[in-house]
């Protein structure tokens, strides 16, 4: 029947790489990269070009942070009160944006293409600096994984 609908979409948007260098990003520039919030919404395969990208475009000393939820939620986590609540409070069900597709294992590539990489959940940070958040029972942010990967370089 055609392109699968992810497809469809990034054909919409065009080459946003492209776009980048066009509007003077220059890959032979050490950069940042922040995709806070996005991976646990997009497909399988748009994870894996996302990561391509970011690696071709990616001088050495580059950085990148991203999160990512490992699996799926159980139903006990689904009932917690950041997700009713944004339901209830904003009318959006977050967790029927989160892509149900198994996820790649960006933290491997990332590593096989040269890369250092750490991974801490969000409470990794909460304890080091003695402040929230701090794990609840079912908590929705359990699942959660923050990555932060870096090109060999100058950084």
């Amino acid at each position: 029947m055609g392109m699968h609908l992810a497809d469809r979409l990034g054909a919409e948007r065009g080459d946003w790489a492209e776009s980048l260098v066009s509007a003077g990003f220059d890959p032979v520039a050490p950069t940042a990269w922040l995709a806070e919030g996005l991976l646990l919404y997009l497909p399988s395969a748009a994870e894996r070009r996302l990561i391509d990208t970011v690696d071709r475009l990616s001088a050495d000393g580059s950085a990148l942070a991203f999160e990512v939820k490992l699996g799926a939620e159980s139903p006990e986590v689904r009932a917690s009160p950041v997700y009713t609540a944004t339901r209830q409070q904003i009318g959006v069900d977050l967790l029927a944006l989160f892509d149900g597709e198994p996820r790649p294992d960006s933290v491997a590539s990332l590593k096989a293409r040269g890369w250092s990489t750490a991974v801490a959940t969000p409470f990794d940070f909460a304890r080091h600096h003695g402040r929230g958040p701090l794990p609840e029972p079912d908590d929705a942010l359990a699942s959660n994984r923050w990555v932060f990967a870096y090109k060999p370089g100058l950084l």
